[in-house]
């Protein structure tokens, strides 16, 4: 099984600099008003829903990239590459220096009209 075990938000709206998030079973987001609740959900949303980024997320503060990581444990998961081919992440050398499944977004905020991401795997170097 495949588990979130972290998120990380760079130069994300009120999220200037990188923030890392610890995932777990079961997740309950509180905290006081505009402390950024809802910055972490729309970050999840723009991630893993592909919705359109525009340049209003970009944190002006900050460089001119945002970036959401996630962080998945993949507890020797069996996968299939091919028709009958069995492998693991780790056998396939898709895991991080962690031994996490390490996928990144990053927007350019400062590129006008529609602004498309760049996708990385991290594996170990």
């Amino acid at each position: 099984m495949i588990r979130l075990v972290k998120v990380a938000i760079t130069g994300f709206k009120g999220i200037s600099n990188r923030v890392e998030i610890p995932a777990k079973n079961f997740n309950v987001i509180v905290g006081k008003n505009d402390a950024g609740k809802s910055t972490v959900l729309k970050a999840l949303d723009l991630f893993l829903n592909n919705k359109q980024y525009i340049a209003d997320n970009l944190n002006n503060r900050t460089a001119q990239f945002s970036e959401i990581e996630l962080f998945f444990s993949p507890q020797n998961t069996q996968i299939i590459v091919d028709e009958n081919v069995q492998t693991t992440f780790e056998d396939e050398e898709l895991i991080d220096q962690d031994g996490f499944i390490h996928i990144s977004k990053r927007w350019d905020g400062t590129k006008a009209g529609k602004i498309s991401p760049e996708y990385f795997v991290t594996r170990k170097s």
